[in-house]
């Protein structure tokens, strides 16, 4: 049983935080090295494998959006 709400433990699955938590937490408390992490590690190297090239690609399109419109103020 959680401490989150039902609807939002679900949610939580989405959320990169969720796995760097419980790998610090297993490491605290339990005593697990790098070895015992291989299913946090996994699921944090997908999520930066798809996050950061997203990331990168909607930076580049509201950069190119704000030149375009005008909306970028550059100073100097």
């Amino acid at each position: 049983m959680g401490i989150l709400p039902t609807w939002l433990q679900a949610v939580a699955h989405i959320s990169p935080a969720t796995y760097v938590l419980r790998g610090i937490r297993s490491a605290l408390i339990d005593g697990q090295g790098p070895g015992g992490q291989v299913e946090n590690l996994v699921i944090l190297a997908v999520f930066g494998a798809v996050l950061i090239p997203a990331s990168l690609l909607a930076f580049s399109l509201a950069e190119r959006w704000a030149k375009k419109t005008g909306r970028l103020k550059r100073q100097g």
